[in-house]
């Protein structure tokens, strides 16, 4: 692994900080803010300058809507549709993205696909010296419930030692019918041993042919 000098990282994320608010303070609805922060990183290196953003084409007319950890609780316990969880410079994520994007248009998906970017609402802990488990960060209320809520799909958080405790960890997509969970996508296909790998055309197909029957479910 390279190391870069502290100012060539610092200086790269100052420039990605940058150019992320500046997607979030441009004018528009949700679903050209969504287009604008996740196509403003394309072909940008990432702070570590260790890898390139992959680049992702966000059709103009997208169905995404923002929401925030409360919003998607009310979401999941009374409705039908598409929660997607994740955050614009996840490599999974935009990878997940088009296939997610292309899925929805196949199967004639006609309602919204609401977006929660709870990276910053997630708690942090890890192990002490000791082995005990310590507490970094307190995690948002609304982050908490949610993990509660998905509990049963959800993986262990890694490193803790303890398959109790759970993390939502991106890309989470999660497909409702009438105020129920139907079912949960983890991650991209498993297959796909880095997030900064293009997927294959069979790797593509059977992501997508998961993420329609996951969709015509909720139809």
């Amino acid at each position: 692994m390279i190391n870069y000098p502290i100012r060539i990282i610092i200086a790269s994320a100052v420039i990605i900080a940058t150019l992320l608010c500046a997607a979030a303070c441009a004018p528009g609805g949700d679903a050209a803010n969504f287009k604008r922060e996740h196509e403003i990183l394309n072909g940008q290196t990432t702070p570590d300058g260790e890898h390139t953003y992959k680049s992702v084409d966000i059709p103009a007319n997208n169905k995404f809507k923002y929401t925030d950890g409360e919003g998607a609780i009310s979401l999941l316990a009374s409705g039908s549709g598409i929660l997607y969880m994740g955050f614009p410079e996840c490599p999974w994520c935009r990878t997940l993205l088009p296939t997610l994007i292309e899925a929805a248009g196949e199967s004639g998906y006609k309602g919204d696909i609401h977006y929660y970017n709870g990276l910053d609402d997630r708690n942090v802990m890890s192990l002490d010296d000791d082995g005990n488990i310590v507490a970094e960060k307190e995690g948002e209320r609304a982050y908490l419930d949610l993990v509660d809520l998905l509990y049963d799909y959800l993986t262990p958080y890694r490193g803790l030692n303890d398959d109790s405790l759970k993390r939502i960890y991106f890309p989470t997509t999660v497909f409702y019918k009438d105020g129920a969970v139907s079912s949960v996508h983890l991650v991209t296909i498993d297959s796909q041993e880095s997030g900064y790998d293009a997927l294959t055309d069979q790797q593509y197909a059977e992501l997508k042919d998961v993420l329609i029957g996951k969709i015509n479910a909720i139809k």
